[in-house]
């Protein structure tokens, strides 16, 4: 990052918005319930 500063470039900022967050949680949440997924490292 103090390169970044040296060089005058400033990072992307990223927003993620509250509904695409949502969407996200609730498709991980539903992964997590499938019964077509299960643990393979355990």
């Amino acid at each position: 990052m103090q390169l970044f500063a040296r060089l005058g470039i400033e990072p992307e900022q990223r927003e993620v918005h509250s509904e695409q967050a949502q969407q996200a949680e609730a498709l991980v949440q539903k992964a997590a319930d499938d019964r077509y997924f299960y643990d393979a490292a355990g």
